[in-house]
């Protein structure tokens, strides 16, 4: 109604100017002039719509925002389940959700009305843009947004990443990945590697991957409550997870395996990383990053509470953290000693056991001169081969029991 009221006043105006324009020199010439910029303003408007759709049809690419490219855009690409945030100087305007062509209003109605702003101008202006917002995603799929005046929040996200060898590999700054326009929505993988984690007082590398997504009703907090909400998440893995493996991880449950046949199933030889990762995603959900308020309005709030939402945690490997072979062998020989020890000591009992059976089978023989006799020749031939203490000892009583025999006769 505003905006009609103006444009009748001004034609009133106009038409005054020229009716007097004898009489109002003055006023007609500055209502010439005002009419001229108007109509310039229609032209220029009219040409930039008209270029706006041939770039739509034929320059897209051209004209779509990415991240770390420094150029002229008004276009941006948000695939489904995932969501932008339009920013103005620092502020959340309005959130984009892939595969909606409506975006949500960041911005409160009363804080809008404490702007001024032109009746005329602001409505027009709003009319052209909700049109071509809808004739850009109708087109193209891609969302509109007002060029230097708005843009795409983006932000560093440094991460790992699974190369065409199958290694992790960081995405540093030059990275054309290093920077995002984006969150996700939906459940995806974040891969990471702890290192230098003590484990009695030895360094381990512990690798392994968190299933997250945002939450997609609080994008603005994740974005703009903390400074990096990737590396907000992924100091709290690592905390929790340095101090799960301080207080319950050994050497030999993290090499221990290969001790584990000699040194029987009653042995704890192995780093359960199925529990491990349930007890630090559960340590996870319940700490507490922030408080807010004082006495019994104090609100503790949690990851989820930035918009991070952990679903669980994968362990794939924990292994040594050693750049130099030959410290890599030392840590290595202590448990491998450990179980070799172990298997020496259980052949000799398995020997000595046999050995026993010998000699009781023997002492219940009735023909005590043959049972010396094979015990002589067996302990003897054990003996000359580099036997065991039990076949020296067997010599040696053989030997003797021979010379008190001969005694006796």
């Amino acid at each position: 109604m505003k905006s009609i009221i103006t444009v009748a006043a001004f034609v009133v105006l106009y038409v005054i100017s020229l009716v007097f324009r004898d009489e109002l020199p003055i006023f007609y010439l500055i209502m010439q002039l005002l009419v001229s910029l108007v109509i310039l303003a229609i032209l220029f408007l009219a040409g930039l719509i008209i270029f706006a759709i041939v770039a739509l049809l034929f320059f897209k690419d051209s004209f779509t925002h990415k991240p770390g490219e420094k150029k002229f855009a008004w276009l941006v690409q948000v695939e489904k389940n995932r969501q932008t945030i339009i920013d103005r100087e620092g502020h959340p305007l309005r959130t984009i959700t892939g595969g909606f062509r409506k975006s949500r209003d960041e911005i409160k109605k009363e804080e809008e009305e404490d702007r001024p702003k032109s009746p005329v101008l602001h409505e027009l202006l709003s009319k052209v843009f909700t049109w071509y917002e809808r004739l850009a995603f109708d087109l193209t799929g891609l969302y509109f947004y007002v060029p230097y005046y708005t843009e795409p929040r983006i932000y560093p996200l440094p991460r790992l990443e699974i190369d065409p060898d199958g290694k992790l590999v960081i995405i540093k700054p030059d990275n054309v990945k290093y920077l995002s326009n984006h969150v996700r929505n939906a459940l995806t993988t974040w891969f990471f590697e702890y290192r230098g984690i003590d484990i009695q007082t030895m360094p381990f590398k512990v690798t392994g991957s968190i299933n997250y997504r945002i939450d997609p009703e609080k994008t603005v907090e994740a974005l703009y409550r903390s400074d990096s909400w990737n590396i907000l998440m992924d100091q709290v893995c690592s905390a929790i997870m340095r101090s799960y493996l301080k207080t319950n991880g050994t050497i030999d449950k993290v090499l221990g395996r290969p001790s584990e046949e000699l040194y029987g199933e009653d042995i704890d030889s192995s780093m359960n990383t199925d529990a491990m990762a349930k007890a630090t995603c559960e340590e996870i959900l319940g700490t507490v990053l922030e408080t807010i308020g004082e006495g019994e309005e104090v609100e503790n709030k949690k990851l989820a509470d930035f918009g991070i939402i952990i679903a669980s945690i994968k362990i794939v490997d924990i292994s040594p953290d050693f750049s130099d072979e030959e410290e890599l062998q030392a840590l290595r020989s202590a448990p491998i000693g450990k179980a070799r020890g172990r298997g020496i000591a259980l052949g000799g009992k398995g020997e000595a056991a046999a050995q026993q059976s010998i000699l009781d089978v023997h002492k219940n023989n009735q023909d005590k001169e043959i049972s010396t006799a094979i015990i002589q020749g067996r302990a003897l031939e054990s003996a000359s081969s580099a036997g065991s203490t039990i076949d020296a000892l067997l010599a040696t009583f053989a030997q003797s029991k021979q010379k008190d025999n001969l005694t006796k006769k």
